[in-house]
């Protein structure tokens, strides 16, 4: 089974101290109301990250060319049943996308598993096959890992890294730095041969060994 828990006591309590040193700068901003539920109202805190979506995105204000690119989307499930979000690195190329076009895309693709999937967990998989250094964005890798430290610590069920070139090494030990342990326990390094035992053969692609044959296609849904 996965490793991805509900959010502790004390993680909400850990989110909710941040958000009330926040609060002590913005408070003019707020009204007192608002104020007493975030500190009061644990399933409003739960739901604190949606603060950093755009939550009024739609797929028409997302960037075209990442679009048809397909370099992240959202498609099939692991085998906790955990929806796969997958970032293909051999399609993204650093500097390429203007930054906040990227990070748009992937907060919109995080805010609409949440919200198809009901507040699951996801699974986040780095499709490493076929790319090389100039696809290794350092910087978008460490906003993606940022987005999941501090707005949803308890969300994701694994990390799997595929068919990773031995040139990536030295990048991926320092991704590893920024994460906790928890999350470092979940990451997963898998080729064709093992990457069964965390996402089925009807789930699993063509080019991952599997038997779906599908090929990306952006397919618009309702806002995020």
């Amino acid at each position: 089974m996965g490793e991805g828990d509900d959010p502790t006591l004390e993680q909400i309590q850990t989110i909710r101290s941040d958000l009330q040193m926040k609060i002590e700068n913005w408070l003019r901003d707020f009204d007192p109301r608002d104020v007493q539920a975030i500190l009061t109202n644990d399933q409003l805190v739960q739901r604190y990250f949606k603060h950093v979506f755009e939550q009024d995105l739609t797929p028409d204000d997302l960037s075209q060319s990442l679009k048809e690119r397909g370099s992240l989307y959202s498609k099939n499930y692991d085998i906790d049943g955990k929806k796969l979000l997958v970032f293909d690195v051999k399609k993204h190329v650093k500097g390429k996308e203007i930054r906040d076009d990227i990070r748009k895309f992937f907060l919109y693709q995080v805010e609409r598993i949440e919200r198809e999937e009901n507040g699951d967990l996801l699974t986040l998989v780095f499709d490493c096959s076929g790319c090389g250094l100039k696809n290794m964005d350092l910087d978008f890798i460490q906003y993606m890992i940022g987005v999941f430290k501090d707005y949803t610590p308890w969300n994701l069920n694994y990390i799997l890294v595929y068919d990773m070139p031995w040139v990536l090494n030295a990048a991926w030990k320092v991704i590893k730095s920024w994460l906790p342990a928890s999350a470092v326990k979940k990451i997963k390094f898998l080729n064709k041969q093992n990457i069964g035992e965390y996402v089925n053969s009807n789930q699993r692609f063509t080019a991952w060994g599997g038997s779906d044959p599908w090929e990306y296609e952006f397919i618009s849904g309702a806002k995020a």
